[in-house]
């Protein structure tokens, strides 16, 4: 099947909590790449060039930020502040990490980018995931707190004496905005960016208002796409309980980690999704919003800009923000729609 035979097909991506679909000219040029870098999948597709030298500023572009954000790669700035737990890192991790305290504020703490040792311990995602003994949760939760990372002069960043960040919850919106604004450079509009399921839409799809992003049905064992939502220059992400989980029981355990007890949060919220202009922001707050619950959640977006959200419940009940009801597209009618007002 190529480009040339084809008129029109369907865009079918299965990302995380996420599907795209779009329409488009079978006899438009495209060019698709796939990396593995910071833990996970990326994909960019981009649109109106099959040239691979397009991309390369995109791949130069993630090496470089692998080797500074990756807590696993020995040459970044994370690994090397965990390791001397004060170090000069570059101007970037030195933002992100800022901006990262920011958001441990914005949510009273629950987002927290010291909750290494609890992840470690529960390795949630893993075939050693487990319940840990409550002793050993209480030694980890010593090392666990956003106040033990403190901003120096000079991009100097010092850590608590046992702390250690992961930028992971954060980092990628930062790239996914890095890439975008790199294509944009180079003279591309349109074009698909999707790290480990944090997507952005760049531009408009051609001959075609939006893109049409799926949200996928957060119920455990469901794979089917619970609503569309079209939208175009926009930042998706999703957080949710059933992206990674193990069952003991028949208790589900998520990788979703309250910093103040270190165990899962536990509240009404199946999955929210966030919808952003950028994806740094929408990458802290999907996390963010999520431990909050619902009724802090709906609050606390009132308190932000052009910022708007789909909160999944565990009642099947689907809260959306005004400014997108009319963009919101419903499959499943076992689910219902409340406009969140």
């Amino acid at each position: 099947m190529t480009k040339k035979i084809i008129t029109s097909i369907i865009l079918l991506v299965l990302i995380f909590g996420m599907i795209i679909f779009q329409h488009f000219n079978g006899d438009e040029k495209s060019i698709h790449q796939t990396y593995f870098y910071l833990g996970t999948i990326i994909d960019i597709t981009l649109y109106g060039t099959d040239n691979p030298a397009d991309l390369e500023p995109i791949t130069e572009l993630i090496h470089y930020y692998d080797n500074l954000f990756d807590r696993h790669n020995e040459k970044s700035d994370v690994y090397q502040l965990n390791a001397l737990k004060s170090y000069e890192v570059h101007e970037e991790t030195y933002h992100i990490i800022k901006t990262s305290l920011s958001y441990s504020e914005f949510s009273q703490g629950k987002f927290d980018i010291t909750i290494n040792p609890i992840v470690d311990l529960w390795q949630i995602g893993t075939e050693n995931a487990r319940i840990p003994e409550q002793r050993e949760i209480d030694d980890a939760l010593a090392h666990v707190g956003y106040k033990q990372v403190h901003l120096g002069d000079h991009h100097f960043v010092t850590l608590d004496d046992g702390c250690s960040i992961d930028l992971g919850a954060i980092a990628k919106g930062f790239i996914a905005d890095e890439i975008a604004q790199t294509l944009k450079d180079n003279g591309f509009t349109r074009g698909l960016i999707n790290l480990g399921g944090n997507v952005f839409a760049l531009g408009q799809p051609k001959d075609t208002d939006n893109w049409i992003i799926g949200v996928k049905n957060p119920v455990l064992n469901q794979s089917n796409v619970l609503l569309s939502l079209a939208l175009h220059d926009k930042s998706i992400v999703t957080s949710g309980i059933t992206e990674r989980y193990f069952i003991e029981d028949d208790i589900l355990y998520h990788h979703i980690f309250d910093p103040r007890t270190g165990y899962p949060i536990n509240n009404d919220i199946l999955s929210i999704t966030v919808i952003t202009d950028t994806s740094f922001e929408g990458d802290a707050l999907s996390t963010s919003l999520y431990t909050l619950g619902v009724e802090g959640a709906i609050n606390a977006v009132k308190t932000l800009k052009d910022v708007s959200i789909i909160i999944v419940k565990k009642d099947k009940e689907i809260l959306v923000s005004e400014a997108i009801k009319d963009k919101v597209e419903l499959f499943d009618d076992s689910f219902t729609i409340k406009t969140i007002e």
